[in-house]
């Protein structure tokens, strides 16, 4: 699967398109919004032909409720 990364010289993120070097400008549709500036993107192209961006952001640390289960369960994001 063809990819490219970029740290954060290496684009930008303007009226929601990504910039990338040399002025390409990719559109996207955003699932959500970004919760911090991000610090890279990984950009891939999967065998439908769809192109997905992935963006390292920082977040807030949030602490695991306490509950009684009795049950474990690991989140991996």
């Amino acid at each position: 699967m063809p990819s490219l990364e970029h740290t954060q010289r290496g684009f930008r993120i303007r009226d929601k398109q990504v910039v990338l070097p040399k002025g390409v400008t990719m559109p996207m549709v955003w699932s959500r919004d970004l919760p911090s500036e991000p610090s890279s993107v990984r950009i891939t192209h999967d065998s439908l032909g769809h192109w997905h961006a992935s963006f390292v952001v920082t977040r807030e640390r949030q602490p695991i409720p306490i509950t009684d289960d009795s049950g474990v369960g690991i989140d991996w994001a």
